[in-house]
């Protein structure tokens, strides 16, 4: 399964959209990051990633709260870990 096959499963079966102040967003490319960020810095969102954003290996999910200053983030290296984590992270619907 692709990594935004996965995000949409994540949308279709978990409260991903900040129902609990938890969130999952999948950002395609670099271009896609800047253009959703624009109201957050760059900077902020390389330090919740953990990483420069021209070290990320897009596509991503991240997944975050609103109550932590960090996030994970899911690639293609790690995209099996996505659904087993969401089980554990977020509500279902």
């Amino acid at each position: 399964m692709e990594l935004k096959e996965i995000y949409h499963f994540l949308k279709e079966n978990f409260k991903i959209d900040g129902e609990n102040e938890k969130y999952a967003t999948f950002y395609n490319d670099k271009n896609d990051v800047i253009g959703r960020e624009k109201e957050m810095e760059l900077d902020v969102f390389e330090s919740k990633v953990g990483m420069n954003i021209d070290e990320v290996n897009f596509p991503i999910i991240e997944i975050d709260e609103a109550t932590s200053v960090d996030s994970y983030v899911f690639d293609n290296e790690n995209k099996d870990e996505v659904i087993d984590f969401a089980k554990n992270f977020f509500e279902k619907k």
